[in-house]
């Protein structure tokens, strides 16, 4: 998955009885809905962030319960600054 695409994953896209993720079309720039199997490291990964859950989010990556910034305008800032 593209990074944007990973960011705007809500929980919702997640079914634990197959242990899979689904990416709407919606949110996909390709346009189609695409689901990837979770294995290994990624089940892992999942799991983690199932214990990270911020209840105020519906996101599942997230920043204590704030939708995550794109790193380059962080990193820019950051140069400015310094």
């Amino acid at each position: 998955m593209r990074p944007l695409e990973s960011k705007s994953l809500t929980w919702a896209a997640l079914d634990k009885q197959s242990w899979t993720l689904t990416l709407p079309g919606r949110d996909a720039k390709t346009g189609k809905p695409r689901t990837l199997a979770l294995v290994g490291p990624l089940k892992d990964l999942i799991k983690k962030r199932i214990k990270a859950r911020h209840l105020g989010s519906d996101r599942i990556f997230h920043r204590r319960g704030r939708v995550m910034g794109e790193f380059r305008k962080v990193w820019k800032d950051a140069c400015k600054k310094a």
